[in-house]
């Protein structure tokens, strides 16, 4: 029985870890417009395109176009991807984020349209961080798929 017991625990914890979705991705063209206001406000047209790889053996190429609205106190960040896996399928993101932080923070990650498997991932929110190092972005989310 004690080793019955130790198997469903099991098979439930691998269930629950096979539940999550996490996708990395790196860009490093990311091409910057800002104009600065007399207050030190500043507002930021973002492009870039990168890398991506997930935990269920995807991988692909992305670009990403988006606002990022700055003062001294915060950052509001709103950006749209297109991402296409290596078979073809596409999804696209919403990212926002509003942090004290300007160089690092959290946000969260809408699925707003998908062709193929990613059909299924419509409307799931996935929390995530990104890093801004340079022209460089780092970012990670994940997040559970039904």
């Amino acid at each position: 029985m004690k080793y019955f017991i130790y198997i469903i625990v099991y098979a439930v914890s691998f269930v629950t870890n096979a539940q999550d979705y996490i996708i990395e991705s790196n860009s490093n063209n990311t091409i910057l417009k800002t104009i600065i206001y007399p207050d030190g406000e500043e507002y930021i047209h973002i492009e870039n395109s990168g890398l991506w790889k997930d935990n269920k053996g995807d991988y692909g190429n992305e670009r990403c176009i988006g606002i990022i609205k700055k003062n001294k106190l915060n950052s509001n960040v709103e950006v749209r991807c297109e991402h296409i896996n290596q078979l073809g399928e596409k999804f696209w993101t919403l990212k926002v984020r509003n942090s004290e932080l300007h160089q690092t923070g959290g946000g969260v990650s809408t699925y707003i349209a998908g062709t193929g498997k990613y059909k299924k991932y419509i409307g799931i929110e996935c929390p995530y961080g990104v890093n801004y190092i340079e022209n460089m972005v780092w970012y990670t989310q994940k997040c559970k798929i039904p």
